[in-house]
């Protein structure tokens, strides 16, 4: 009995529960569905939260339905130093991904030093939803961004290589 109680009581403390519902995509939809694909090495992470305006929330729902209960957003700003540009980042020797910081189970967590491929875009939700203070790109593990990024480096490149 004891057993029991115990049981049902980590039930109600730990009732939180993050799923990620986006499916494997492939290398096509990955590099279409992307505004910048680039290898690179994470060299700065950093916490931030933003302020989310009335305007923001308003534009928000004018766009995409969705109300806005809080007032700010916490996100993780990558600085990532591009080795390779597939698309988007050519301009650019720093490349800057943002990330929220609810842990859910989309959410990246990048490690400082190491290298990944990563694809991200920056769409209308990220212009509404997040400062403007810099040019940025946003990526989730929907994106396909890895750290294996040998492996993907050979199927995006004999992508490329199919469809030029």
């Amino acid at each position: 009995m004891k057993n029991f109680i115990s049981i049902i009581l980590l039930f109600f403390c730990f009732n939180s529960v993050y799923a990620c519902d986006c499916k494997p995509i492939s290398i096509e939809e990955g590099y279409l569905g992307s505004s910048t694909v680039a290898l690179g090495r994470v060299i700065k992470a950093e916490l931030k939260t933003y302020i989310i305006t009335a305007e923001n929330k308003d534009s928000i729902w004018n766009h995409y339905q969705r109300l806005v209960f809080n007032d700010t957003i916490s996100f993780v700003e990558y600085t990532i130093k591009v080795i390779k540009d597939y698309k988007g980042s050519s301009i650019i020797e720093d490349l800057i991904v943002r990330a929220e910081a609810t842990h859910s189970n989309c959410d990246i967590s990048l490690r400082i030093g190491s290298i990944y491929i990563v694809y991200g875009r920056n769409d209308w939700w990220a212009n509404l939803y997040y400062p403007k203070d810099k040019k940025f790109i946003l990526s989730s593990i929907c994106t396909r961004t890895t750290i294996n990024w040998e492996r993907e480096q050979q199927e995006l490149e004999k992508y490329l290589q199919e469809n030029n």
